[in-house]
């Protein structure tokens, strides 16, 4: 009996082994598969960072070439500033021949034609003769100082010695 008792110990021991060992077994799948999705996650993250890390260098190089761009587009409009103030000056140098025109024909249609007229070609000859010499001075030569004011080498040349420079 005592050996009867024994060995109904011994079989319900070993099919309790046997269900637990059965159990364990269920039991790391389970961690068997955990592992094989975490590992999968983690390829799916390395995967997402290295596309990431290739798509910041790519807006990077791209903000890069923005700046390069802006900077190009800066000297551009600073250059076109300068153009457009040389245009502004020339216009108002322009403007003021016209309206100095005006003055003198509103002077003629007044009957003052001689007097105004005398003394504008006075100061005009006075103009012409400081700028003619005031270049020279400068260093420009006989034709460019001609060019330049519209006149003829030979009245620079003339006013040049008139003024002691030549």
């Amino acid at each position: 009996m005592w050996l009867l008792i024994i060995l109904f110990n011994i079989i319900v021991l070993v099919a309790g082994f046997l269900w637990f060992n059965e159990k364990l077994k269920k039991a790391s799948g389970l961690e068997d598969i955990v592992k094989k999705y975490r590992k999968e996650i983690d390829d799916i993250t390395l995967s997402f960072n290295s596309t990431s890390a290739d798509n910041i260098l790519l807006l990077e190089s791209k903000i890069d070439e923005i700046k390069n761009m802006i900077k190009f587009l800066d000297e551009r409009i600073a250059a076109y500033k300068k153009i457009i103030a040389e245009y502004e000056k020339e216009k108002s140098s322009k403007i003021e021949a016209h309206k100095k025109i005006i003055d003198l024909t509103e002077n003629i249609q007044f009957g003052k034609t001689k007097e105004v007229v005398e003394t504008k070609i006075k100061t005009r000859k006075k103009d012409k003769q400081s700028q003619v010499i005031e270049l020279f001075d400068e260093g420009l030569s006989v034709p460019e100082i001609a060019r330049k004011l519209d006149i003829s080498e030979e009245e620079v040349r003339f006013r040049l010695k008139k003024g002691h420079k030549l």
